[in-house]
């Protein structure tokens, strides 16, 4: 090995700083990022404490490595725990989320039903009401029935009362005239007539001059005048009873 060039001192010496600025160069490129690292994190004090004797042994460095070690670690623990945190901050937010969420379907449903619910009151209101307007329309009918089989029974009974007078006329009138008395029974489908005659059998007193002629025209006179009554009253008593029967059909019906 030759010494190196403009070198003065001995060879062995020479070799010795060689080997020494070597050495030196070599951990100071080694110390270089770790020094970057500790002004980072543990402050220009440290980074200069160390830049101050650039010459310690690797060893000297192993626990400035072991204190960023643990700070990095810590570090990593307090974001994974931040993170942990953020992550629980927002389950919890989503889980509000979604409660408030449910409760307002829940108040939607509610709403639903209570509308269906007044929907289903109003109609069966709107039954009720049209129930008694049809009832209200029936008793309305029912009451001009009524009212006018109550005008047909006051005509019937205003027609029976002028019958009833004419009848009582006509039997004033052939008692006047004929001399006959006339009783009559009424019953609910006619008449019976019950008559008794007293000019049949009426007793004449005549003298005892009258001639027979005389007396055979005043018989037949009689007999004349009883059979002409009796037709008069048949008639009279079969249009009564017609007009009875009718009445009372029209009644009934």
């Amino acid at each position: 090995m030759s010494p190196p060039p403009r070198c003065r001192a001995p060879w062995g010496l020479c070799c010795l700083l060689a080997a020494a600025a070597a050495a030196a160069a070599a951990t100071a490129a080694a110390a270089a990022p770790i020094q970057q690292q500790e002004t980072d994190t543990l402050g220009p004090d440290v980074a200069a404490a160390a830049d101050y004797n650039p010459l310690l042994p690797p060893d000297a460095t192993v626990p400035l490595q072991q204190q960023q070690q643990q700070q990095q670690q810590q570090q990593l623990q307090q974001q994974q725990q931040l993170q942990h945190e953020w992550l629980m901050q927002q389950q919890q937010e989503q889980q509000e989320q979604l409660q408030r969420e449910l409760l307002l379907q829940q108040q939607r449903e509610e709403l639903l039903q209570q509308q269906q619910e007044q929907q289903q009151q109003e109609q069966l209101q709107q039954e009720q009401l049209l129930r008694q307007q049809q009832e209200q329309l029936q008793q309305q009918e029912q009451l001009q029935q009524q009212q006018e089989q109550l005008q047909q029974q006051e005509k019937l009974q205003q027609q029976l009362q002028q019958q009833q007078q004419q009848q009582q006329e006509l039997e004033t009138t052939s008692t006047d005239t004929g001399g006959d008395s006339v009783s009559e029974d009424s019953t609910l489908y006619g008449r019976r007539r019950r008559r008794s005659s007293s000019s049949s059998s009426s007793s004449r007193s005549s003298s005892s001059s009258s001639s027979s002629s005389a007396s055979a025209y005043s018989t037949a006179a009689e007999t004349a005048y009883d059979s002409s009554s009796e037709e008069t009253e048949t008639a009279k008593e079969e249009t009564q009873t017609t007009t009875q029967q009718q009445a009372l059909r029209t009644l009934y019906c």
